[in-house]
């Protein structure tokens, strides 16, 4: 596979070839479209704050399923003490994954529960609860704007894609139809097959 129209200005050897993995095992598992430059900024227009960021953008396509990845560069520093200086700054690539769904689910986050979240359920009632599928609510923290239009999108369907990447830390955000899934890791191709996965599949559910 010919190496797509990806900023690596300033990266290290390593992240660049964990890139060239990661495109190439999309490749390998979907039918993947990278985009060049000029494609990249009619994307780009959607993600307004992410725009000087993004290193390369992939339209994932299975059947009718699809989405798009978001390839950004995130900078961090390997010292806090000598937080100005920046030879001591690193950077490294996170991807993010967009589609539009069938259904709509309101405003609503979604992510792995925590220890704290487990104990503030038991005094709040923040959070929208999953009675009748307690492996799912004991797993996910779910936050609605309007609870029952929320709970009226989630059925089974959706559970089922969502346990299946419960061993992950995604951070799901959805707008109505628009759904944003991001990894907050430094890139890893198995993981951004899984992404890509998980979110195309929302897209027909």
């Amino acid at each position: 596979m010919r190496f797509p129209p990806f900023d690596t200005y300033g990266m290290d050897d390593k992240d660049v070839l964990l890139l060239k993995e990661t495109c190439g095992a999309l490749a390998t598992n979907y039918k993947t479209e990278f985009l060049n430059i000029r494609q990249r900024k009619d994307v780009g227009a959607n993600f307004k704050d992410l725009q000087e960021d993004i290193a390369g953008v992939a339209i994932i396509e299975n059947q009718l399923k699809k989405c798009i990845l978001i390839f950004i560069k995130v900078g961090f520093q390997t010292s806090t003490k000598y937080w100005a200086n920046p030879n001591l700054s690193n950077s490294s690539y996170q991807v993010l994954a967009f589609t539009h769904m069938r259904r709509n689910f309101g405003t609503v986050s979604i992510r792995k529960k925590r220890t704290i979240d487990m104990l503030l359920d038991v005094f709040t009632s923040v959070a929208l609860r999953f009675k009748n599928n307690k492996a799912f609510d004991n797993n996910f923290h779910v936050l609605a704007e309007d609870k029952e239009k929320t709970a009226a999108a989630i059925n089974e369907e959706t559970i089922s894609l969502l346990m299946n990447i419960r061993s992950e830390e995604f951070l799901i955000n959805i707008t109505n139809k628009k759904l944003i899934v991001e990894c907050p890791y430094t890139i890893d191709p198995q993981r951004t097959v899984k992404l890509a996965e998980f979110t195309s599949c929302m897209s027909v559910v």
